[in-house]
């Protein structure tokens, strides 16, 4: 019940942060799966110019999101201004389509937070949705593995990520670019050796997206241009 999910937002040392804009087709089944976690926290929505039936979904929830222009949506500005008011001690980060599939994926993702001091942020793992296309399975496969180590290409994923608020204050997301601010963000913490970025298969969530062509060229195009912001390659007609 709708009060029982306001139970779960008593406390404040969590705080869940997630983006929407269009989700109805998913939003129920992330925010039930959220809700029905062991771990309390709080939640901040931001929604950018919403024309379905997400805002109505996240009021059913008794979630009052702030509400921005499409057009003032850039990710890395966005996360940063949400978090000067957010003053929680651990940020969780979900996107409005990642589905938690157990109910203590966050306990498990937040626990070596709380364990080890050197440990500045921890990333789930990700399984394709029932529909996914095979090379996006065998894609996630590579990037998600079951053991406790990612590949070097992933820093942060945004879709299940949990960070310190204090690795924030003294690195702030990267506003440069629409895309990867995630990707970005986790290889400058590691750049500049602010702590361990730890991988914790056992935190799962389902997210994947099959993409038509037009999409996917859109996709590699903010990608690539967010290549460019991160590892200062030469832009091509590739």
């Amino acid at each position: 019940s709708v009060l029982s999910f306001r139970v779960n937002k008593m406390t404040s040392k969590y705080t869940v942060f997630i983006r929407t804009k269009n989700s109805d087709w998913i939003l129920a089944q992330t925010l039930t799966s959220l809700f029905s976690q062991d771990l309390k926290f709080n939640v901040r929505v931001v929604d950018s110019g919403s024309t379905d039936n997400t805002l109505s979904i996240l009021n059913d929830f008794n979630i009052e999101p702030v509400k921005i222009k499409p057009s003032e949506y850039i990710p890395g500005k966005v996360i940063n201004d949400a978090m000067e008011t957010i003053k929680s001690e651990i940020i969780i980060m979900l996107n409005s389509d990642s589905v938690l599939l157990n109910p203590d994926s966050l306990e498990k993702l937040v626990a070596p937070l709380n364990e080890d001091s050197n440990i500045i942020a921890t990333v789930g793992r990700q399984i394709p949705r029932h529909d996914a296309s095979p090379w996006v399975r065998k894609d996630y496969e590579h990037a998600f593995p079951r053991e406790e180590l990612l590949p070097e290409y992933i820093h942060l994923s945004f879709p299940l990520t949990a960070f310190k608020r204090t690795v924030w204050e003294k690195e702030k997301l990267y506003t440069e670019s629409w895309g990867s601010e995630d990707s970005e963000w986790g290889k400058r913490l590691k750049d500049k050796n602010m702590g361990k970025i730890k991988y914790v298969p056992q935190a799962l969530t389902m997210h994947s997206h099959n993409y038509n062509l037009k999409q996917l060229f859109n996709r590699k195009f903010i990608e690539g241009e967010a290549d460019y912001f991160i590892y200062g390659s030469r832009p091509s007609i590739f």
